[in-house]
Order: structure tokens, then sequence, then C-alpha cells
């Protein structure tokens, strides 16, 4: 699971669960920057073809 997010700014793994936090300032900037984590992440699981179970989202 690690060799699939590495690289990734603030997406980390836990057994077999992947954690995305962000990182700021302020509430407005880590929110920004959670959310872009949240994309790079979905694109990266997308490029990996990772399926991902809503029920754990």
């Amino acid at each position: 699971m690690h060799e699939h997010v590495e690289g990734l700014h603030g997406v980390e793994v836990i057994a077999d669960d992947f954690v995305v936090v962000g990182f700021g300032s302020t509430p407005e900037e880590w929110n920004a920057d959670h959310d872009r984590n949240v994309r790079a992440f979905l694109e990266r699981c997308r490029e990996k073809n990772l399926k991902l179970k809503k029920e754990k989202a």
C-alpha cells in the first residue's frame, strides 16, 4: 500500500487505511491543502487502478 502513495504530500497509510491530511497556519490554509491532497490522492488511485470502499470514506 505504501508504494501506491509514495511521494504524495499529506497521505499516510495505517494498516489497510489511507489517511489524508492538510497543513497550514489557518483553517483556510489547511482546508485548501487537504483538498489539494485529496485530489492528488484520488488521481493516484485512478492511475494505479486502486478501488476504494465508499463505506470506509
